[in-house]
């Protein structure tokens, strides 16, 4: 399985703010822009349900204030990100067509964007997306093989709970609870 998430506002785990009612959530689902005034870097953390490896994200903004650098994080946990597997990424400014980028390959369920700096060059400002035109950032997905996972532990944020994953065709009474046997 492979294949884009449809990232929307079910997804949206936290984020930095937002200005007026120019949510993140309105934007991810394509309603309106996300807006966020404040001297700072912008965050959106997204939960995808699952643990998959992470290959690609695509994004797209039309608006005054556009991302111009993001940097990508996936983690397993939500707390740990490590390095970026995608830095720098310029692309989705003044478009409205999809831009994809190619990410360094991890398996994680939780993705971060970080947006480093946007058009507004004086106070870092951003308004993502455009004004209820279409949704703004998506994550390419494959199935994540067992030996990938094989003794990581795993720590569901919405569940506050860690197990163990088991050994490659092996289930032990602390693999994650929303696998099957056929995940493992």
């Amino acid at each position: 399985m492979a294949d884009w998430i449809g990232i929307n506002s079910s997804h949206l785990d936290s984020y930095c703010g937002y200005t007026t009612t120019h949510t993140l959530e309105r934007a991810l689902d394509g309603d309106d822009y996300w807006a966020h005034y404040e001297t700072e870097t912008h965050s959106g953390v997204f939960d995808l349900g699952y643990i998959f490896n992470v290959t690609k994200v695509r994004g797209r903004s039309d608006s005054g204030y556009d991302p111009i650098e993001v940097d990508i994080y996936v983690s397993i946990d939500g707390i740990n990100w490590g390095v970026a597997v995608a830095s720098g990424i310029n692309t989705w400014v003044d478009t409205a067509i999809w831009q994809e980028v190619n990410t360094t390959p991890k398996a994680g369920r939780y993705v971060k964007f970080e947006v480093i700096d946007t058009e507004d060059a004086v106070n870092n400002h951003i308004a993502f997306g455009a004004s209820g035109s279409f949704q703004i950032f998506d994550v390419y997905v494959e199935a994540v093989a067992g030996e990938e996972l094989n003794g990581k532990m795993i720590k569901s944020k919405s569940q506050r709970e860690i197990r163990q994953v088991g050994q490659v065709g092996q289930v032990t009474s602390y693999y994650f609870s929303r696998w099957g046997l056929n995940d493992i």
